[in-house]
């Protein structure tokens, strides 16, 4: 869903199909394999991951959740992701630890005396979601040079400003911006990249607006998605403040 292979309509069915999978008796939708295999089919004696619910044989993995989270910002459909994003800090980050894998009523995955409470796989995959996703920076080049801005701030209800920045341990790229929304307009200040694709939320219900979605600084290309409309601007210098009117 996250690697470019899929159709908007397919990478949608794996979004819906998975929430379709929430039931009360699950801590999360964000199954290994649904349904389990039934104990003893997998061939592994009865070790550690074998029985249905465990590991990868129907266990609750925040990597899936990360996943889907990335792939709901990327779809449009923030409010599930920042919902994933929510309930993974406040069920499972915010013990002060995290596993590789939960059980489906929310028990944490011990499988072996080797199993640690730091596993960073699940961690990473909710962190590409902070980041590419509710933080809206996408690397589309090497070393944050041309990068996708698209903060996804606009859809929670209390945020109208945010200051981000983004870079790699490894390299000297870096992207930061301020971000600031009113009622009627938003705007970005962007620096560190060579070139830019800046995407700003449009909110539904804009009244009292003008009407005209606009920008000082060049073209607006507006894309529908699942909850309103982005406005893409390109920008090509280094520094800039781009600005989107309704």
């Amino acid at each position: 869903m996250n690697r470019g292979v899929l159709s908007d309509a397919q990478s949608d069915a794996i979004l819906d199909t998975y929430i379709s999978r929430r039931r009360p008796d699950a801590f999360a939708e964000w199954y290994s394999i649904d349904p389990p295999f039934p104990a003893g089919t997998i061939g592994l004696g009865g070790r550690a991951g074998e029985a249905p619910g465990s590991y990868v044989n129907g266990g609750i993995m925040p990597l899936v959740g990360g996943e889907l989270a990335r792939g709901a910002f990327r779809m449009g459909r923030p409010s599930y992701g920042f919902a994933t994003l929510d309930y993974y800090w406040a069920g499972m980050l915010s013990r002060g630890r995290s596993f590789l894998w939960y059980g489906p009523e929310g028990s944490e995955g011990v499988g072996s005396p080797d199993t640690i409470s730091t596993d960073g796989w699940g961690t990473a995959a909710m962190l590409d979601a902070f980041i590419e996703g509710a933080v809206g920076v996408v690397d589309q080049g090497d070393n944050l040079r041309q990068v996708l801005v698209s903060p996804q701030w606009a859809y929670t209800p209390d945020i109208r400003d945010a200051y981000a920045v983004v870079r790699y341990a490894a390299g000297n790229g870096y992207v930061a911006y301020r971000w600031h929304q009113e009622a009627c307009w938003a705007s970005i200040e962007v620096t560190g990249a060579t070139q830019y694709q800046v995407a700003l939320p449009v909110p539904k219900d804009a009244k009292g607006c003008s009407g005209t979605i606009s920008s000082p600084n060049g073209a607006v290309r507006l894309v529908t998605t699942h909850e309103g409309q982005v406005a893409v601007i390109d920008v090509t210098s280094g520094d800039a403040t781009v600005v989107v009117s309704w």
